[in-house]
């Protein structure tokens, strides 16, 4: 204890054994007193429980509070050491202390404590950890301001209606917590999630779902209309709050395209898009059913092109364009600007005669018709074959066809009948001689009989 004259000292020893000096506090206070101790130095010694000890301790702050003047005290292995500014101060092996500072503070394994409850930071080490919760039973009616904890999960009450409200735990950025919400629910009261800076993060567990589950009452939208899923009709749309498709893409520029599909990397099988509308039958009264369907407003007959195809440098090669309000036309690129001449065709006539022309009869659909075969066409015209390849699919059919565009036959059939007219041009021009001679002759030989004629009459 504090050797002061105005102190009295008291001490409990290691083995239990405890002693007191009530201190004089004011000239006209009364030493307090406890059963087992004398008064102002007269200490009775006596051998005491641990419990009992306690109990001294705790009679002996409510001694010491009743004054304004400071009095200390010490509860362990050294009670001829105690910190400065303490109340009461117990020391356990190791020199950990509690302290209890005149100011209100107490400290657990700490001398200085900042708060009114401050504990020592924990370590590595099993059982060492700064507070520890034990899980029990949650209150029957939440209280405002208790901290629970059951199983997994900690609970907090607030004020406002005495809710319990559930902690929320992230460990690097993840949650680690399944639930949460209020402990009647599993989901959050106020549903919202913000990231004071930089991303959020969610990363499931490998080889997991992300799973969002939706209320058919209530849709998924990401900054409005960026990116929305009607739960009603499980259409999604771009650009769009009422997708009325699976897909709907809706863009507002006049300058951005609504919608890219890039396939940069090489291919050697697959598409950049594929469409595949197995599902539609000629069954049914709708004639609307297509694999892909284009519109576009009246106003823009002429003008705009229902499909545009490009190459990698953006130079277009081919579109398919609305000629008038029932038709279209396929287009190829022909613009003379994009091409140098270099004389005309050597094909004509002769190259249209030695194509050979079949009746056939398709193989997947019994449809019979009247075209080419594509290998003996690029023997005689390979401008309108695309080579495809010797590889066959898992149903014996070629994966990788060829092709012939028949549009393309066009400019042979044009040279054909110019080479055509002009042998008809050259023809009729040796008749038209011929027919001039022969008129000659019969000129002539009509004025050699009517001079034979005239001579027979004069004789």
């Amino acid at each position: 204890m504090h050797d002061s004259p105005s102190f009295h000292e008291g001490a409990i020893r290691a083995d239990a054994s405890m002693g007191v000096s009530v201190p004089s506090l004011h000239p006209h206070s009364t030493p307090c007193r406890h059963p087992l101790v004398g008064e102002r130095g007269g200490a009775t010694h006596r051998s005491a429980t641990s419990i009992l000890a306690i109990n001294f301790a705790l009679f002996a702050l409510l001694c010491f509070s009743a004054s304004p003047v400071s009095a200390q005290m010490k509860i362990g292995s050294n009670p001829t050491s105690i910190t400065a500014a303490t109340n009461l101060e117990i020391e356990g092996t190791g020199g950990v202390k509690t302290v209890f500072l005149q100011n209100g503070n107490v400290g657990i394994g700490t001398v200085a404590p900042t708060a009114l409850l401050h504990f020592k930071a924990g370590t590595a080490t099993a059982s060492t950890a700064p507070l520890k919760f034990t899980s029990g039973t949650l209150l029957t009616a939440p209280e405002a301001g208790a901290v629970e904890f059951l199983t997994d999960a900690y609970y907090g009450t607030i004020t406002t209606g005495a809710a319990r409200k559930t902690f929320a735990f992230l460990e690097s950025p993840s949650f680690t917590t399944p639930t949460l919400g209020v402990a009647t629910a599993t989901s959050l009261a106020v549903p919202k999630l913000t990231s004071s800076s930089g991303a959020m993060t969610m990363t499931p567990a490998a080889g997991s779902n992300f799973n969002l589950v939706l209320s058919t009452t209530g849709d998924f939208a990401v900054n409005t209309n960026q990116l929305y899923v009607d739960t009603s009709t499980a259409n999604v749309g771009i650009g769009t709050t009422s997708p009325g498709a699976a897909l709907d893409v809706t863009s507002s520029s006049t300058t951005v395209n609504a919608m890219v599909i890039n396939a940069n990397s090489i291919r050697t099988a697959g598409s950049g898009l594929s469409v595949s509308s197995t599902g539609i039958t000629s069954a049914g009264t709708s004639t609307n059913a297509a694999g892909i369907t284009v519109t576009m407003p009246a106003a823009t007959l002429n003008t705009l092109r229902y499909m545009r195809f490009s190459n990698s440098a953006g130079t277009e090669i081919g579109s398919i364009n609305n000629t008038n309000a029932t038709t279209i036309a396929y287009a190829t690129s022909s613009d003379q600007r994009l091409k140098i001449d270099t004389g005309k065709s050597a094909r004509g006539l002769n190259a249209l005669l030695n194509l050979p022309v079949h009746n056939f009869r398709w193989k997947q659909s019994g449809t019979v018709q009247d075209g080419f075969f594509a290998q003996e066409l690029y023997r005689v015209f390979p401008d309108a074959v695309t080579v495809g390849s010797d590889e066959l699919d898992a149903y014996s059919n070629p994966s990788n066809p060829w092709a012939v565009d028949y549009g393309k036959v066009t400019p042979l059939l044009v040279k054909s009948v110019q080479d055509l007219n002009t042998k008809t041009d050259v023809s009729i021009a040796g008749l038209q001689a011929q027919i001039d001679r022969l008129a000659s002759d019969n000129r002539e030989l009509r004025a050699r009989v009517t001079r034979l004629e005239s001579l027979l009459e004069n004789k």
